[in-house]
């Protein structure tokens, strides 16, 4: 039936590209990735120029089909593609998590400075429509691309990650946060910092001898006495 429909030209292009999509996502769950690839760029060619919505998640498509599948090079062109075509939230909502996905790219290829200016402009994005579950992700990420760079600024970007774990009420979100925080001044040799965020971390999650987090935390902690 969606073939039918994709190949029909007296349906509407906005009909025959969503057809072509969900062939595309049919093909790509058999692992057929040449014939997934071919539907999304035909959905792609449909809703270009007309459709800002088709043609943001085409882009999309393309470029997580291409990631997934090793084609880095493909998947980075795609990905801005996307991210370039709109930043409107009901043209594009692909914009952020395409921002952080090239991040993740240039991380894995230890491009740093590239990778903090895709998560900045992340960040920007969702701080104007206070998606705070995208903020939390980019400012976490953020602190740690400046742990490699410029250590300094890190613990900036922690600070802001813990005020939307603490919004978002999400205990393990906030654990992290604080373990991490811990970890920070772990490394620079500042204890007293350290074992104030390892004990919010374990506060935060309960003190269960037993599980692995908690574990971890009283791990470090005993490291602190030990120095």
């Amino acid at each position: 039936q969606f073939r039918a429909i994709a190949s029909n030209k007296s349906y509407s292009d906005k009909y025959r590209a969503i057809a072509s999509i969900e062939l595309g996502e049919i093909e790509e769950a058999k692992g057929e990735v040449e014939n997934a690839s071919n539907h999304y760029k035909d959905a792609l060619s449909l809703s270009l120029g007309n459709n800002k919505q088709l043609a943001s998640k085409s882009y999309y498509k393309l470029a997580v089909l291409y990631d997934e599948n090793g084609d880095i090079e493909n998947a980075v062109t795609y990905y801005k593609k996307n991210y370039m075509l709109s930043s409107e939230r009901y043209e594009n909502e692909y914009y952020s998590i395409s921002l952080t996905n090239l991040a993740s790219i240039y991380t894995e290829k230890a491009k740093y400075r590239e990778a903090i200016e895709f998560l900045k402009l992340a960040l920007t994005y969702d701080s104007e429509n206070n998606d705070l579950e995208n903020m939390y992700y980019s400012q976490k990420e953020l602190a740690k691309l400046y742990l490699n760079t410029q250590p300094n600024n890190a613990i900036g970007f922690y600070t802001q990650a813990l005020d939307s774990a603490n919004k978002l009420h999400d205990t393990f979100k906030t654990a992290l946060i604080y373990f991490e925080i811990g970890e920070y001044y772990y490394d620079r040799g500042e204890d007293e910092q350290a074992l104030k965020n390892f004990y919010n971390s374990r506060k935060v999650l309960g003190n269960d001898s037993k599980d692995e987090n908690v574990v971890r935390i009283n791990s470090r902690i005993q490291d602190i006495k030990m120095r």
